[in-house]
């Protein structure tokens, strides 16, 4: 990666850099000397739109990483960072251990190589003490003129064809891990998902079927039986325990009577696993999640490691106890 020499005001320092292999992309990083932040614009007139963006944007972040020693000195946070995007669709920030875990996230629109408003996340572990920089890049105006909103809040229409993007990157003070979120306690919830349907269970013994409602009602009702530390059973207003069957992606899920011994029940444990203060996964004992589809069906989806990818196995335990 080349880069100019900086050029300083007594407020701003701005650096000019161009990423080798990248389709001729570069990047114009300017810093506010009085506050310590740090933006980023990427501009380039694209002369083919139907290459892959994907490789391109992660191939310019990991040089950003590993290769740009002098912007990885200028950041002085250490253990934790915040990342914001103009359109606040992101606010990230870990640690993990004694170590920064980062995810970097690119937003896609139109003309790319992948779906309209997909997400593609990269997972990286820094180790505590070293310094960096990190970016996340946010993209329009790629397939048709596109309105953005600039640093300064002053509304320029960017022209197809192009792609222009501006981030903020805030360091914030580092500080211990956060808490483990305790375990929920027992009770009786309904199974709220993603698309505002409720896991519902069918009369019967073995073999039951499972469900989604649009509403809450007798047969929506389970009870949560902790087995130990964040481990379930999820059981019926029938009596009957949720059962996870083996297999990958559209594994099923339904019901087996009680046997009244957790070693003979071991399809019936489900780890609940917390994605934000008020959504969680729950995860069977084969690895993979439960998994509810928007036209009724309720089934198992393989771990893709990555909640912002796994929206259809975000579940809300709703309190039905009164």
């Amino acid at each position: 990666m080349a880069s100019t020499q900086p050029t300083s005001s007594p407020t701003t320092s701005t650096y000019t850099v161009s990423v080798p292999g990248s389709y001729g992309w570069q990047l114009l990083l300017e810093m506010d000397n009085t506050t310590g932040k740090e933006y980023v614009t990427e501009h380039t007139v694209a002369t083919s739109m139907h290459i892959s963006r994907r490789s391109a944007v992660a191939k310019i972040i990991r040089t950003l990483r590993e290769d740009n020693k002098e912007f990885r000195s200028r950041t002085e946070a250490v253990g934790s960072l915040r990342f914001v995007d103009f359109t606040s669709q992101f606010e990230t920030g870990f640690i993990q251990h004694n170590s920064l875990l980062a995810e970097l996230s690119m937003h896609d629109e139109e003309d790319f190589e992948m779906d309209k408003n997909q997400y593609v996340s990269e997972k990286i572990t820094v180790p505590a003490g070293e310094r960096f920089t990190l970016y996340q890049l946010r993209f329009d105006g790629l397939g048709s003129s596109a309105v953005f909103n600039t640093k300064s809040s002053s509304p320029r229409t960017i022209p197809a064809g192009r792609i222009e993007c501006m981030v903020e990157v805030e360091a914030v003070p580092p500080g211990p891990p956060p808490a483990a979120p305790g375990p929920i306690p027992e009770g009786k919830y309904a199974l709220r998902t993603y698309h505002g349907t409720f896991v519902s269970a069918k009369p019967g013994g073995e073999g039951a079927s499972v469900d989604l409602q649009a509403s809450c009602g007798g047969f929506e009702e389970w009870t949560l039986v902790r087995i130990r530390g964040s481990i379930y059973g999820l059981r019926s207003c029938h009596g009957t325990y949720l059962r996870a069957w083996p297999g990958g992606e559209g594994a099923k899920l339904d019901l087996q009577v009680d046997k009244h011994n957790w070693d003979a029940m071991g399809w019936e444990q489900f780890t609940i696993v917390p994605i934000t203060k008020d959504r969680f996964g729950i995860r069977s004992c084969h690895g993979t999640y439960i998994r509810a589809c928007p036209e009724g069906k309720l089934d198992l989806q393989v771990d893709k490691h990555n909640w912002a990818s796994m929206a259809w196995e975000h579940i809300a335990f709703q309190d039905l106890q009164i």
